[in-house]
């Protein structure tokens, strides 16, 4: 699978590695002050007693992004996933 870039007029730069973490999904967005939204992420991990089907969403970051930069987010992911999709054959009955 590939990546969706940013705009060309924005270059990416990482002068120190940025963490990688995985999440399961978005627990909770909520409007902080300065124009800016926060989306609280988390990730599914099981109970760890014996015979637990409990499942835990553990809060594994947080993500503060202004309010205007969630459109663009948005249609980067949509391009990404209409892309990812494209590549999977179509199911042969």
């Amino acid at each position: 699978m590939g990546s969706v870039r940013a705009p060309p007029d924005y270059a990416l730069c990482e002068p120190v590695p940025a963490p990688t973490i995985f999440v399961s999904g978005i627990g909770e967005i909520t409007r902080i002050g300065g124009g800016c939204v926060c989306f609280v992420l988390y990730q599914n991990l099981p109970d760890l007693a014996p015979d637990s089907p409990t499942v835990e969403r553990q809060v594994v970051a947080r993500i503060i992004i202004p309010v205007e930069a969630i459109p663009v987010a948005v249609r980067q992911t949509l391009a990404f996933v209409d892309e990812a999709t494209s590549l999977i054959p179509p199911m042969v009955s």
